[in-house]
């Protein structure tokens, strides 16, 4: 779906941005990109300042620019028992992440996040919402290798 499709769809008001934004984001449109913002303001009868106002209030609303792979590392006491901040600063490492977590090839983000209550499997992630448990080094090198050949292929 297009950006002037999925305004059409929310009949170009602005009283709909989230559900506007939303779709974006499911529709892989970057909403910060300025031409996008644009289109959105002429479109919304709004301005950009509006529109990046409202994407930058809600914590649901992605601040920064999507990756093909989200990694949510759990930080919760028992994961953390289990050496979960050393495997992620291995991963960090591993994918030359910056301060925003983002990896130096764009592919990959890390956040982590309070409990993913998996404790039965700790320590774990997720990546694009798919379970990985009982992780080590080893684990994880060869969960990235996998993800890394399957985005050149």
């Amino acid at each position: 779906m297009k950006l002037e499709e999925i305004l059409k769809k929310h009949e170009y008001k602005r009283d709909r941005l989230l559900e506007i934004i939303h779709d974006m984001d499911d529709e892989n449109i970057n909403y910060h990109d300025l031409e996008n913002l644009k289109i959105l303001s002429k479109r919304l009868k709004t301005t950009i300042a509006d529109i990046y106002g409202t994407i930058t209030f809600y914590g649901m609303i992605r601040d920064e620019k999507r990756t093909r792979f989200e990694i949510n590392f759990c930080s919760s006491t028992v994961c953390h028992i289990k050496k979960a901040k050393d495997l992620i600063l291995f991963v960090e490492k591993l994918l030359n992440c910056d301060e925003n977590g983002i990896s130096s090839d764009g592919l990959f983000k890390i956040n982590r996040v309070e409990c993913l209550g998996l404790c039965n499997i700790a320590p774990a992630m997720t990546i694009n919402g798919k379970v990985y448990g009982n992780l080590t080094k080893e684990k994880i090198e060869n969960i990235i290798r996998e993800l890394k050949n399957e985005s050149n292929s």
